[in-house]
């Protein structure tokens, strides 16, 4: 796709517009029904405000700060619509796309062809087709393919709903920005899938119509994504898709447009249109392209002849790209948790679980399993007193869950897995938004520790990878990596957290406030000498990631290490807690990183206690001047759009 490398001085433009303008917030009428300042209508019959959608955007104020409605009534538009970059805030809305579509036929220019072309941030779209005629079917005669873009996509926090995108080649150029697309349909046959957006396409449908349009043809291409460097966060998550075609032509799943070309697959069904290696490098080096599929059924997702550099991602990888926070770190998609004003706990509804059966089930994961996948609307499960023996799991699916127990003194959740970080965790939570109080979590493998035990083994009490997670007095009980705190922001709160070696682990951004960290390898495992609280996976200067414990006490049996760095840029920060005599004088190891340990973050400041003598720590032990301080020990680090405030009541 040469001709794109190049871009125009107007692209140029448009880019630095953006990159000045991406602060701006859209206000929200709470008294409207669809929370817009006002809605226009766009009637090709006459009956709307107008009858062509052009002229409803051409209508808006330029610079608008407040969400506007155009509802399109239904019909074939034959027109090309351009939102311009001083026209954010629009809310597009058709009469279902199988009714209201948007249809030209210019070809041949990537920058100029597009039927639909949204310059500026903050756009919604819902139901309406989109469709570039051009090239449908295509002309046999032709020697080479042409651009013909549906739809271009520049600005950031874009979301489409229930809308299609039918074309041949260059169908939608998903250009930059972070864009959402949920239950859409997306035809073509050439990188009809392309740019470098950051994006999630989510329960959407993508045909490759390349034998129905050209039958001579050998095969097509999905995607074609720009990610452009190591440093670059765009990428395409295609998850809960189904990938199908027509007739017997084939198709790669996607070719690098960049060097670093990024495209996950996951949870999805990948139909026989896609041919057995899958993927094309293209002229890039394979060693920097990232092409992932996990989870995925059906007869194109057989794996065993993909090309050798398609990549595996751990869990945690793999969840940075399948949670939202990948595209919405702070809160713009409209599908966000709602709390119900009229519920006493701010919930659409409780669900009761009781082991003795008095409740709606008597399994906590029947519970989880019984609530809506893309559920926004916060649910609670209330889980009676009980003693529950079973492994539980909340899907990526299932966000905005309150788990309330009767107490982590009456409400223990329990399992004995063990040997696998990924696998052996009691209770698993992958979503954004999942909150949780008054329970215990317990891996119960190796407690007390066994004698006849050569090696410890990762037997995990909780997993925790989505973003905006909350845990209140909760007890996190276990030997070996007892909380891995994987990725994300997240606050517990008065928890109790029992282990002997790293029983605190992970990459996530979290605070520990008033908690109590107990060591238990002088009571468990009395033959090893020495265990390790925290081993936290910051990996680079810039990962916002860190362990704060803030007014924490931290005791127990045995003496440990207050953490060592399971990855270079570890950070952990010990402010105004008390440690007891369990923290050996050293108080850090650098563990694989003893020749870097001036990239480590560890600090403490303020504390008290026999364990909070510091002239015998480490001589690369952290000192920072009070504002740096204080900005990672408030709760703005893991809260600065205000999520916390906005949890359920509990």
């Amino acid at each position: 796709m040469e001709y794109l490398e190049s871009f125009s001085p107007n692209f140029i433009l448009l880019f630095l517009w953006v990159c000045v303008c991406r602060a701006l917030v859209c206000e929200v009428n709470e008294s409207d029904e669809y929370k817009v300042a006002y809605t226009i209508t766009v009637d090709m019959n006459g009956t709307g405000n107008f009858t062509r959608i052009q002229q409803a955007i051409d209508s808006i104020p330029e610079n608008n700060t407040k969400w506007i409605r155009i509802y399109i009534l239904a019909g074939v538009y034959g027109e090309k619509v351009e939102i311009n970059i001083t026209k954010p805030c629009i809310f597009l809305e058709g009469a279902g796309s199988n009714v209201t579509t948007i249809e030209w036929g210019d070809h041949a220019e990537t920058d100029t062809s597009a039927t639909f072309t949204s310059n500026p941030d903050n756009i919604i779209a819902k139901g309406i087709k989109f469709k570039n005629t051009y090239n449908v079917p295509i002309s046999l005669d032709q020697q080479n393919y042409t651009p013909a873009l549906a739809a271009r996509v520049y600005g950031d926090k874009s979301a489409f709903y229930d809308c299609c995108f039918v074309g041949f080649q260059d169908t939608l150029w998903d250009v930059m920005g972070r864009h959402y697309f949920k239950d859409c349909y997306i035809e073509g046959a050439v990188d009809f899938i392309f740019g470098a957006g950051q994006s999630i396409y989510e329960s959407c449908e993508i045909n490759v119509n390349i034998e129905r349009i050209d039958p001579e043809a050998n095969y097509g291409y999905i995607t074609s994504q720009g990610r452009d460097s190591v440093d670059d966060r765009s990428g395409f998550v295609l998850k809960n898709c189904n990938i199908t075609g027509t007739g017997k032509a084939k198709a790669y799943i996607g070719r690098p447009w960049r060097p670093y070309s990024t495209v996950i697959v996951a949870d999805s069904y990948i139909s026989d249109v896609v041919i057995p290696a899958g993927w094309d490098a293209g002229n890039c080096t394979v060693d920097t392209i990232t092409y992932v599929e996990a989870n995925n059924a059906g007869l194109g997702a057989d794996k065993s002849g993909r090309v050798p550099w398609l990549k595996n991602l751990s869990d945690v990888q793999l969840n940075q790209f399948l949670s939202f926070s990948y595209i919405d770190d702070d809160g713009w998609i409209v599908l966000g948790c709602e709390l119900n004003g009229s519920d006493e706990y701010e919930v659409a509804y409780t669900i009761t679980v009781d082991v003795n059966g008095t409740g709606n089930f008597t399994r906590i994961q029947q519970a989880i399993d019984s609530i809506p996948e893309y559920n926004n609307k916060w649910i609670r499960i209330h889980i009676s007193a009980g003693y529950y023996w079973e492994k539980v799991v909340i899907d990526y699916t299932k966000p905005c869950i309150f788990l309330k127990g009767a107490g982590s003194q009456k409400t223990v959740v329990d399992w004995d897995d063990h040997g696998e970080m990924n696998t052996s965790a009691t209770f698993t939570s992958y979503p954004d938004k999942i909150v949780a109080k008054g329970i215990s979590f317990v891996n119960s493998y190796k407690v007390p520790y066994s004698l006849n035990y050569t090696n410890y083994s990762p037997a995990l009490a909780a997993s925790i990878y989505g973003d905006k997670s909350a845990f209140y007095y909760c007890d996190f009980v276990g030997m070996q990596d007892t909380l891995w705190d994987a990725a994300g922001r997240h606050y517990f709160y008065k928890c109790y957290i029992e282990g002997a070696v790293d029983f605190i682990v992970g990459a996530a951004q979290s605070i520990y406030e008033r908690c109590a960290i107990n060591l238990n390898i002088g009571r468990n495992a009395p033959q090893y000498d020495i265990g390790y609280i925290t081993a936290q996976g910051r990996n680079s200067p810039n990962d916002p990631g860190g362990f704060v414990f803030k007014y924490c006490t931290i005791s127990g049996t045995g003496k440990a290490y207050l953490g060592r760095a399971w990855r270079p840029y570890s950070r952990v920060i010990v402010y105004e807690s008390y440690l007891s005599n369990v923290v050996i004088p050293a108080g850090w190891d650098a563990w694989n990183f003893t020749n870097e340990d001036q990239d480590i973050e560890y600090l403490e400041y303020g504390n008290t206690g026999p364990g909070a003598n510091t002239s015998g720590r480490v001589s690369w032990l952290k000192h920072l001047p009070p504002s740096q301080l204080n900005r990672l020990v408030n709760i703005s680090y893991v809260d600065q759009e205000g999520w916390i405030a906005n949890l359920p009541k509990n």
